[in-house]
């Protein structure tokens, strides 16, 4: 047979377990987790004759959260994304983080920085840097003497 198990109460506890709630808020106040970690992405390169593409898995994310510029022969990739509760509700439990990250990626002398395009599809973000014309390879024909 199982019998529920009971407890007495005892003031001495409950007063050091009240104790120890006090201090573990001081704490929480002095010394707050940050919100967002910043990390870094990796990154799948694959080459063609035509272009070089860049993809990276980013879960969670959408389109609107990304932010992707050319300046100074840099790609600079960078996301932020707030897990806050919408207008009106409050969050009860949270076990999703906030993200954050910037990478930089050097392009190379064969990389045209007009031509870049990004799409993003079920979480993958794909970025295509086409090569330069004078980079791709071409076919050179043999004249008959």
């Amino acid at each position: 047979m199982l019998m529920q198990w009971k407890t007495t109460p005892d003031p001495f506890i409950n007063d050091f377990r009240s104790l120890s709630r006090q201090v573990d808020a001081a704490f929480r106040d002095l010394f707050p987790t940050p919100k967002a970690r910043p990390t870094r992405r990796s990154f799948t390169v694959e080459e063609t004759d035509e272009a070089f593409s860049l993809k990276s898995a980013l879960p969670g994310l959408s389109p609107q959260d990304l932010s992707i510029e050319v300046a100074d022969g840099h790609l600079k990739l960078s996301a932020a994304r707030s897990n806050e509760a919408p207008e009106g509700f409050r969050a009860i439990r949270r076990e999703r983080r906030n993200v954050s990250f910037e990478q930089s990626i050097k392009l190379g002398p064969k990389v045209d920085p007009e031509g870049i395009e990004a799409s993003f599809e079920n979480g993958i973000l794909t970025v295509t840097l086409p090569k330069r014309a004078e980079q791709k390879p071409r076919q050179i024909t043999i004249n008959a003497a």
